[in-house]
């Protein structure tokens, strides 16, 4: 527990693999292949999200064994969270930063359906948000964003795809999806599952 916190207190990130019950990371998947996109939550990327409703209980109480689990959550609030369902090929996640404090993602789509597999993963900026930018600069002006990036040479940290596994960071930190490729098919969609803590 103690080098998880010290890991992330380093390096403002940590990852972790194989802490979610398989039966969860199902019961997540196929609400997440069964649940229509919410039409406000549409991107042009080529992918779609679904905002979780309270009653989705299995999202929830995973919220709070995270809490239990890593040691950064322990004092901290659940604020909101997402599922990000994407097409078999699409560029992703646009670079942002997000309100909150730390991020959880967990990937929950098995290896076998991924296609390339050096895409599919998260790229987590060493480089936060400015203070002085508000959330339209920060999480939408992505031309504002890469300009930013590429003046303060902000260093991509590339983590590679595994299903089960949790990357952890802080949410002031610049950071997008490393494309997507899976096999053509509903089952086989990447699958995003995002918390958020304050």
């Amino acid at each position: 527990m103690h080098r998880i916190e010290e890991t992330f207190n380093d390096h403002g990130m940590v990852i972790l693999d194989n802490l979610v019950d398989e039966a969860d990371l199902d019961s997540l998947r196929q609400y997440a292949l069964n649940t229509p996109a919410d039409p406000e939550h549409d991107f042009n990327g080529g992918y779609v999200s679904i905002e979780l409703a309270d009653s989705f209980p299995e999202y929830l109480n995973l919220a709070d064994q995270f809490k239990k689990a890593i040691p950064m959550l322990t004092n901290k609030t659940f604020d909101r969270g997402w599922i990000y369902t994407y097409e078999s090929e699409c560029p992703g996640v646009t670079p942002h930063a997000d309100p909150g404090t730390i991020n959880i993602n967990l990937w929950i789509t098995p290896m076998h359906c991924m296609k390339d597999t050096s895409k599919n993963g998260l790229i987590v900026y060493d480089k936060k948000r400015p203070p002085d930018w508000s959330w339209e600069d920060y999480n939408k002006d992505v031309d504002k964003i890469r300009r930013f990036l590429l003046d303060s040479g902000a260093v991509p940290r590339l983590v590679e795809y595994q299903y089960n596994r949790i990357v952890a960071f802080d949410s002031r930190y610049f950071h997008e999806t490393n494309g997507v490729s899976t096999h053509p098919g509903q089952a086989n969609k990447r699958i995003n599952v995002t918390y958020m803590y304050n």
